[in-house]
C-alpha cells in the first residue's frame, strides 16, 4: 500500500518563489498574517508565522515546529495554496511542547537578531 501526500501550504511572498511547508509527522499545521498597532511608534507590526505541531512520538512527547518568514509592510502579498506533497522544506526550528523540558524556539542567529532590535530601541532611548 501506498502512502498518500500529505498536506501543505505553497506560500508565495510577493511573488517570490513559492515554497512549500509541512511536516510528515504534523498534528497542527499553521499559517497565520497579523498586524500589531504599536502605541510606541504608531506603526503597524506586520509579520507571519508558519509553523505547527507534530503528532505525540513514542514517548508521548510533541514537538512545534516553524519556519522563517520574510519581512512583510503594507502593500505586500502573501499568498497560500494547500497543497497535497511530501516534498516540503525542513523546518528552520523544532523544539519541544512540553513543561518538562524547555527548548527555546529561536535559532540562535534569530535570537542575536532579537537582541540587535532591542539595542536599537535602547540606543534611540538613551541618546535622546
Amino acid at each position: 500500500m501506498v502512502k498518500s501526500p500529505s498536506l501543505a501550504f505553497e506560500v508565495t511572498y510577493d511573488g517570490g518563489d513559492p515554497f512549500l511547508i509541512g511536516h510528515e509527522d504534523w498534528s497542527v499545521l499553521t499559517m497565520t498574517l497579523t498586524a500589531l498597532n504599536c502605541d510606541r511608534t504608531g506603526e503597524a507590526d506586520l509579520n507571519t508565522h508558519l509553523g505547527g505541531l507534530m503528532k505525540p512520538g513514542p514517548d508521548s512527547i510533541t514537538h512545534h515546529f516553524r519556519w522563517k518568514t520574510p519581512e512583510i509592510r503594507i502593500g505586500s502579498t502573501v499568498q497560500v495554496r494547500v497543497v497535497a506533497t511530501d516534498d516540503f522544506l525542513p523546518p528552520t526550528k523544532l523544539f519541544r511542547s512540553d513543561y518538562e523540558v524547555q527548548e527555546n524556539p529561536f535559532t540562535d542567529e534569530e535570537l542575536r537578531a532579537l537582541r540587535y532590535e532591542d539595542y536599537l530601541i535602547l540606543k534611540a532611548e538613551f541618546e535622546r
